[in-house]
C-alpha cells in the first residue's frame, strides 16, 4: 500500500514552490497549502488555533515541517491514498489534488478509472474517495491508470483555461504538471 514519503513532498514543493506568493489574481500560498487548507487543519487539530489570527502571516512564516505535515493531512490522509496499492499512483493523485482541489483531482480519477476499465458502470463521477474509486483505481494497471489520469487532468486545466482566460497564463505550467 501506499506511503507519505519524502518523494511526494519534494514533487510537490517542486511544482508549488517553497517561497510564500501572494499573486492578486490568486490565492496567497506558500508549499502549496492556501488559506482554506490552514482553517481545515486548524479545525482538525493539525495546526494551532492562533494560525487563525493572521492566516496570511502563517502561510508567509510556515517551515517545511508545518507544511509537511498540513499536506499529509489534507491531500494524502483526506484522500485515502495509504489504500491505494500503487505508490506512483497515490502520489500522483496526491499532487494533483493540491492545485486542481481534492474533489476535482478524483473526479479525474474516476473518469480515468471508467476510460481503462472500459466505463465502470458502478463507478460514480462524485468527486468521493469512496470504497467503489479505490477499488477502481487498484484494479487498474498501474501505466494505463496514470496515462489516463494525465489526460483527463490535462483536459480540466484546458476548460479552466478556456472559460477563464484570466487563467490562461497558468495553463502551460498546470499541463506541465498534469504530464510529469
Amino acid at each position: 500500500m501506499a506511503e507519505f514519503t519524502d518523494n511526494i513532498i519534494k514533487r510537490i514543493f517542486n511544482n508549488e514552490g517553497v517561497i510564500f506568493e501572494n499573486d492578486p489574481n490568486d490565492e496567497p500560498t506558500k508549499y502549496g497549502l492556501v488559506a482554506s487548507d490552514i482553517r481545515e487543519c486548524v479545525a482538525d487539530g493539525i495546526f494551532p488555533s492562533s494560525a487563525l489570527d493572521n492566516i496570511v502571516e502563517f502561510i508567509k512564516n510556515m517551515d517545511s515541517q508545518t507544511a509537511k505535515n498540513g499536506i499529509k493531512h489534507q491531500y494524502f490522509d483526506k484522500l485515502s491514498l495509504s489504500k491505494i496499492i500503487y505508490q506512483e499512483v497515490a502520489e500522483k493523485i496526491c499532487d494533483m489534488s493540491m492545485p486542481m482541489g481534492r474533489k476535482r483531482a478524483v473526479i479525474c480519477a474516476q473518469r480515468a478509472c471508467r476510460s481503462v476499465t472500459a466505463g465502470d458502470k458502478e463507478l460514480d463521477e462524485d468527486g468521493v474517495m469512496g470504497p467503489n474509486t479505490l477499488s477502481s483505481i487498484n484494479i487498474c494497471f498501474n501505466r494505463n491508470f496514470l496515462c489516463a489520469f494525465r489526460s483527463e487532468c490535462a483536459a480540466y486545466y484546458r476548460l479552466v483555461a478556456q472559460s477563464n482566460p484570466n487563467k490562461d497564463r497558468y495553463l502551460q505550467g498546470w499541463l506541465n504538471r498534469a504530464y510529469q
